[in-house]
């Protein structure tokens, strides 16, 4: 266990934080910085185009704007939709595949 210590720099070897700031922070604190703002910023991409409206927009409009479930206007296909879309098309899909 000492050498987890002397590693993270917890052991006071030369004062309080140098250890730390100097050993194992000099390498953890860029990477936890780079997944923080890897993360915002794919917020940020994928938020709703509403002004003040900070909700993770999921599906895309006609217009090409990002929008969430709240502010889309269409609504979400539920799973009748789905199986009507499905049969609809598997007749096209049969024909393009070559199957009967």
């Amino acid at each position: 266990m000492r050498w987890l210590q002397h590693f993270l720099g917890t052991d006071n070897v030369s004062g309080a934080a140098y250890a730390w700031w100097s050993g194992a922070g000099s390498i953890l604190l860029p990477w936890l910085l780079q997944a923080v703002t890897i993360m915002l910023l794919f917020w940020w991409h994928h938020q709703c185009a509403v002004h003040r409206c900070h909700r993770y927009a999921r599906r895309v409009t006609a217009a090409g704007d990002r929008a969430c479930a709240r502010h889309h206007p269409e609504p979400r296909p539920g799973p009748a939709d789905i199986k009507a879309a499905h049969h609809a098309l598997l007749p096209l899909y049969h024909r393009t595949e070559g199957k009967p």
